[in-house]
């Protein structure tokens, strides 16, 4: 009688695997698929920091990323809500680079490798100071 039940249980559990089988057919790239929106909602909420800041500094960008971390006198940090430099949904730091004469940057998101370039979940974002994406 327990083998009939034991073997009841194992053909109820393998259609309830195929079943969210077929219903997600790759549960662990639909849970890194969702970073990508996250990261390009992160780099453009910083991106309008670095250009509020710009604003206020004669059109130059900060020469580094924590600087719109700080609170000047009388006014707010320009990237509120963080007391540290933000990291992208992998854990690692965003890139920020300006021009010489920091009128322009870019935001870089390295995707879930790290490393340049890549594919899928290893994909790069990048957004610039002209709102352009890569």
């Amino acid at each position: 009688m327990q083998a009939r039940a034991v073997a009841a249980r194992c053909i109820v559990g393998a259609a309830c695997a195929v079943l969210l089988w077929s219903l997600f057919p790759n549960p662990v790239r639909i849970l890194f698929a969702t970073n990508c929106p996250i990261v390009r909602a992160d780099l453009a909420t910083f991106a309008r920091a670095l250009h509020q800041y710009a604003e206020d500094h004669a059109g130059t960008y900060p020469a580094n990323f924590s600087l719109i971390l700080e609170s000047e006198p009388g006014v707010q940090p320009y990237l509120h809500g963080y007391t540290d430099l933000p990291r992208d949904p992998w854990r690692r730091p965003f890139i920020y680079a300006t021009s010489a004469d920091r009128r322009s940057f870019r935001l870089i998101c390295l995707g879930s490798d790290g490393e340049p370039g890549g594919r899928g979940d290893a994909r790069d974002d990048s957004l610039d100071s002209s709102g352009n994406w890569r």
